[in-house]
């Protein structure tokens, strides 16, 4: 019995010197569980944010649920009878599987054929969905054009306006739009 016991012991302590080890030698190409897997940061891109750094939020009289934000930028002053571009950029909060953006002028705010709409399919929260549109007030005075955004899903549509402002005065009291 002591024998037993004394060999039982010795087994042990061997299985514990080597840790488990066979005693053969692992090849470097097959992997092993023990080595930690390299990580590689990966340089996240610019977020929704700064893509759109600079841009204006439009305005949204809609108090329901947060779809999305639309924002809009200027490259130059309104002038009367000149065509103006605006680039709209859409910022949705929900995935859906398509947005129409539906644009319309106020009296005296006339967009370029081609411009009355925008389909985008697979609309993910975490992308920027642009359109450049150019419009041409026929006079001064303060215009809008409203932007219809539906977010169209399986059970369900969401429908949110915005609203943005153009402000058009005298060629002769324009002052060149200085961006940082």
């Amino acid at each position: 019995m002591k024998n037993r016991s004394v060999l039982l012991s010795c087994v042990l302590l061997s299985l514990v010197a080597c840790n488990g080890d066979s005693g053969g030698a692992v090849s470097s190409s097959t992997p092993s569980a023990h080595k930690p897997k390299s990580t590689r940061m990966v340089k996240p891109g610019p977020t929704r944010e700064e893509q759109t750094a600079g841009m204006v939020l439009a305005a949204s009289p809609s108090r329901s649920a947060l779809v999305g934000d639309l924002k809009f930028d200027l490259h130059t002053r309104p002038v009367a009878g000149q065509p103006l571009n605006l680039d709209l950029a859409l910022l949705p909060a929900v995935d859906s599987p398509a947005v129409l953006l539906e644009l319309s002028g106020s009296e005296g705010l006339a967009l370029a054929p081609g411009d009355e709409a925008q389909n985008f399919a697979d609309v993910s929260r975490l992308n920027v969905y642009r359109k450049s549109v150019t419009v041409t007030p026929a006079s001064e005075g303060v215009f809008f054009l409203t932007v219809s955004a539906t977010f169209k899903n399986a059970d369900y549509s969401d429908l949110r306006n915005y609203s943005i402002p153009i402000i058009v005065g005298s060629a002769a009291a324009q002052v060149p739009i200085h961006k940082q």
